[in-house]
């Protein structure tokens, strides 16, 4: 069988190939967040508890798995706000993403004099 490269091999150097993901990346977001905001207009109350729990997951997939930038802070910072705001401070899930986003290695860059993402999303959820 003969191995087939994926496009993130063949094409990740290439900055047309990065600006297109970045582009759908950014389509799906925006509509995560539409979606996000008719859950929270919505007057049924499991619709405002599904708004949530989506929160919390994303909030845990966005710092798990997603490359920490700006964009990426400030959405997980929006849902973990989300997530909190309904479960409240005192709930063990909050506490162990509060806990797992504070023993995150900060992987600052030193010849910047902005903080790194790590610490702009601790300073977010604090």
């Amino acid at each position: 069988m003969i191995a087939v490269e994926s496009n993130d091999v063949l094409y990740k150097g290439d900055p047309a190939y990065q600006q297109e993901v970045q582009d759908i990346i950014d389509s799906l977001v925006d509509t995560i967040l539409e979606n996000m905001d008719e859950l929270e207009k919505s007057a049924d109350a499991s619709a405002r508890k599904l708004r949530a729990q989506l929160a919390l997951q994303l909030f845990e997939w966005t710092v798990v798995l997603v490359q920490l930038n700006a964009k990426s802070v400030t959405f997980a910072g929006d849902m973990f706000k989300i997530a909190s705001s309904h479960y409240g401070k005192s709930d063990i899930r909050i506490k162990n993403y509060l806990n797992y986003v504070r023993s995150m290695p900060d992987n600052a860059d030193e010849d910047s004099n902005e903080p790194s993402p790590v610490v702009q999303l601790q300073e977010l959820i604090a």
